[in-house]
């Protein structure tokens, strides 16, 4: 569709494990690269941080091989953001984001799902919630939809909040997901300073 952008959302395959893990993830990043799909995202669900510091764990290394082998060969500016889980604590947010800007990616999008079930369920109507049980229980996965409608608008307020008072020297975009229904929704983000929405279903 002319004049629609198309992005593509990927992760490293469970199915692998350590460096083949990276070099696959970097395979199919170049692949969608010569696809034509004007923006990648790199799904990292939850942040697996430890007391705020991110340059020191497993993410860190994940990022950086990106940055090493598809951010510094990359054969047109094809930004690349990070996606972040709902659930990532507000005082994560800022070492997240030095980290990116260190690293030169393009963007961050908080956030994905959640698996804070309990926290959520007092989002769920209350004639929904045996139902909600069984189902987390049963089947796990992230929730999605309005049980996150303020922890997204807080974390990504957070991350503009900080994009706008330590700007970094290339472009960066922050962007929102979860629990986005409404106009009304969309007028807070534009508020806050929000580049982009994003909902699925």
């Amino acid at each position: 569709v002319d004049g629609c952008p198309v992005g593509w959302s990927e992760m490293g395959s469970p199915n692998f494990q350590g460096e083949e893990k990276l070099r696959r993830l970097v395979e199919g990043m170049k692949l969608y690269e010569k696809a034509g799909v004007d923006f990648n995202e790199i799904n990292e669900s939850c942040p697996n941080t430890q007391h705020g510091k991110p340059q020191d764990d497993d993410l860190a290394n994940r990022l950086r091989y990106i940055q090493e082998h598809f951010l510094k060969q990359r054969e047109r500016r094809l930004p690349v953001i990070v996606k972040f889980s709902n659930d990532t604590e507000t005082s994560q947010v800022v070492p997240l984001l030095d980290l990116l800007f260190e690293l030169g990616y393009d963007g961050v999008n908080f956030g994905n799902t959640s698996t804070a079930y309990a926290r959520r369920r007092e989002r769920i109507v209350e004639s929904e919630r045996v139902l909600y049980d069984y189902f987390t229980s049963t089947f796990g996965g992230g929730v999605s939809g309005r049980p996150l409608k303020e922890s997204s608008l807080e974390l990504a307020a957070t991350a503009v909040q900080h994009v706008k008072a330590g700007p970094p020297t290339q472009e960066f975009h922050v962007i929102r997901t979860g629990g986005i229904e409404s106009w009304r929704d969309i007028q807070q983000s534009e508020n806050e300073g929000i580049s982009l929405n994003q909902w699925f279903t």
